[in-house]
């Protein structure tokens, strides 16, 4: 299962690009530093690797006869991401809970000239995208936010099956344009089958394994800035 999610990236060209990955390359992660990067890939237009945050965490448990134990245990953050100036973003892989160390390291290296915005799609219109693509992708499972019924009776739904739903949910919204907070979307590739949930916060869960080729035609569903 992977989680991905996009991040406008304005504000540096080829050459400060470089410099930012020899920033990065020389606070790479160590054992002993709380944080760093550890760089994958470089390339003229874009920049692959990871960031890294040590942090000791400490419990105390009282005993039953008032003893106090500490304990001490130490947990990484990861921060995959790539960087790719020819579609002007920055994609983050399974994001850990926040990303404020991550972004204020970004900005440093890059001198402060790094802009990033977070992308957001409509997940029904990123769909007809998706599927001008993906030939074959189906959508079992739709979140449809609230919509008038009739003056003053609101819908909230949620369509689901094994199969596609997105005839029935024109049944059952008609003419109306309505909007999704989530949607659950099947679709083949090199003939395996994937399964994805993409949420309005711009926010894509693949359900199955995923490889690179299905990856990408995600990413071509997404829009350039």
């Amino acid at each position: 299962m992977v989680r991905l999610q996009w991040f406008t990236f304005s504000g540096v060209n080829s050459a400060a690009l470089r410099e930012l990955a020899s920033r990065m390359l020389d606070d790479r992660y160590v054992a002993d530093r709380s944080w760093g990067f550890l760089v994958d890939d470089v390339r003229p237009s874009s920049i692959s690797g990871r960031f890294i945050e040590k942090e000791l965490v400490v419990s105390t448990v009282e005993d039953p006869f008032g003893n106090t134990q500490r304990f001490e245990h130490t947990i990484f953050q990861k921060t995959r991401f790539r960087i790719d100036l020819t579609r002007h973003w920055m994609e983050i892989q399974d994001a850990p809970r926040t990303l404020a160390s991550f972004f204020s390291r970004l900005s440093e290296h890059s001198q402060f000239k790094a802009s990033v915005e977070p992308i957001l799609f409509q997940p029904l219109a990123w769909f007809h995208v998706f599927r001008k693509t993906a030939r074959d992708a189906v959508m079992t499972k739709a979140v449809i936010d609230d919509f008038e019924l009739v003056e003053r009776v609101m819908v909230r739904a949620a369509v689901f099956s094994d199969a596609d739903v997105e005839a029935h949910l024109q049944k059952l919204v008609g003419k109306r344009k309505v909007t999704a907070s989530a949607i659950q979307i099947c679709f083949t590739e090199d003939s395996e089958i994937y399964r994805a949930s993409v949420s309005a916060s711009g926010r894509i869960r693949i359900l199955t394994a995923a490889h690179e080729a299905a990856l990408d035609v995600i990413r071509a569903a997404v829009e350039s800035r």
